[in-house]
C-alpha cells in the first residue's frame, strides 16, 4: 500500500479492515486553497470502493482538517465497475435531500444503458427537479472517475395505451420483448410487465 494513502486513512480514522480496498491506490496530490481552505485530494485507483467503504471515507474526510470549508476526494479510476456507480447513487441522493425533498421518487432513476449512466424519469416535474441538480450529480460522478455526461430521459411521453388480445403466455413474452413497458388490464386488476 502507498505510504501516503496509509497516512490519509489513519488521519480519517478509516476502519483497518477497509485498508485492503486501498492496496491499488496512489495519492497523486493534495491541493489546498489557503484563502478558502478548500481541499482537493487526488487519488489514482484501479477500482471503485465498495459503497460502505466509500461512505466512511466521505463521512470522515473532515477529520483531516475540521476547520476546512470543503474537502473533496477526487478519484481517477482506471477500471470502473458501473454497477458500483449505481450503488453510489443511494449515497448521492442523501446528499441531495434538500434539493429533491422526496427522495423515494428518484430512487430508481439512475440506470445503466449501453455502459452509460442515464437518469430516467416518467414526467416533466421529475425531469425539471433532476435537471436542477444535474450539475451536482455530474460533479459527484466525475469526482469518482466517471468521465461522461449524464443524460436525463423522460419516458413519460413515450408511454401510450395499447389494446392487445393476449391468448397465451408466449404472446406476453413476444410482446414484452418488443416494447419496454406494457400495462395489461384484466378482470382481476392491472399487471405491469417490464421488458
Amino acid at each position: 500500500m502507498d505510504s501516503k494513502i496509509e497516512v490519509l486513512l489513519g488521519k480519517t480514522n478509516i476502519d483497518k479492515e477497509y485498508y485492503q480496498y486501498f492496496c491499488d491506490s496512489k495519492l497523486s496530490k493534495i491541493v489546498v486553497n489557503k484563502k478558502t481552505n478548500d481541499w482537493n485530494i487526488y487519488i489514482d485507483k484501479d477500482e471503485l470502493l465498495p459503497l460502505n467503504v466509500f461512505e466512511q471515507l466521505q463521512d470522515n474526510r473532515y477529520l483531516l482538517d475540521e476547520n476546512s470549508n470543503n474537502i473533496s476526494i477526487i478519484f481517477n479510476i482506471s477500471n470502473p465497475n458501473y454497477e458500483i456507480y449505481l450503488e453510489y447513487y443511494k449515497y448521492l441522493l442523501k446528499q441531495l435531500k434538500e434539493d429533491l425533498k422526496v427522495l423515494e421518487i428518484y430512487e430508481d432513476c439512475l440506470r445503466l444503458e449501453d455502459n452509460f449512466l442515464v437518469l430516467v424519469v416518467s414526467n416533466e416535474v421529475e425531469k425539471e427537479r433532476l435537471e436542477a441538480v444535474l450539475p451536482k450529480i455530474e460533479k459527484f460522478y466525475k469526482q469518482n472517475g466517471y468521465n461522461f455526461n449524464i443524460d436525463i430521459n423522460d419516458i413519460g411521453d413515450k408511454l401510450c395505451d395499447v389494446s392487445i388480445n393476449i391468448t397465451s403466455q408466449s404472446d406476453i413474452h413476444l410482446i414484452a420483448s418488443s416494447i419496454s413497458l406494457i400495462v395489461i388490464t384484466t378482470l382481476n386488476g392491472i399487471f405491469i410487465i417490464s421488458a
